[in-house]
């Protein structure tokens, strides 16, 4: 594949992270009886397991994407909202100890992204852990 339409990328990304702050905010952190009735975003049943992890594979999917475009601002900007997701996650398990973790080859490719994106911006330490991760 060739990717050559940064711009439309970059105005791609915005618009999911805005969806993303959106939900986060007005939508509901766990789908009980009673918040379904408090939830301010129409269609919206709260964050699910499956919501989180499609959530997850577009996020990786637009990592993938930076990384390939070699637009690295925004890969920067992507992880940030898989760690905002991945929060999500770390939520709803403490108060629902059945959801599962995300998935470890999951884990393992973000982790792999981020060795990438702090090799070029030149922050070794950060390099370094994200190896060990």
């Amino acid at each position: 594949r060739t990717y050559r339409r940064r711009m439309e990328f970059r105005h791609l990304t915005d618009m999911l992270r805005t969806h993303l702050g959106n939900l986060r905010q007005y939508g509901n952190l766990f789908d009980t009886d009673e918040s379904k009735s408090s939830n301010k975003v129409r269609g919206w049943d709260g964050w699910t397991n499956d919501s989180i992890e499609l959530h997850l594979q577009t996020r990786f999917a637009q990592l993938e994407t930076a990384s390939v475009l070699h637009r690295y601002t925004e890969g920067f900007r992507t992880c940030e909202d898989i760690f905002n997701i991945l929060q999500v996650s770390q939520a709803r398990r403490k108060v629902d100890a059945s959801a599962p973790p995300p998935k470890a080859k999951l884990m393992a490719s973000y982790y792999e992204k981020l060795t990438t994106l702090f090799w070029v911006s030149q922050n070794h330490l950060f390099h370094a852990y994200a190896w060990f991760k």
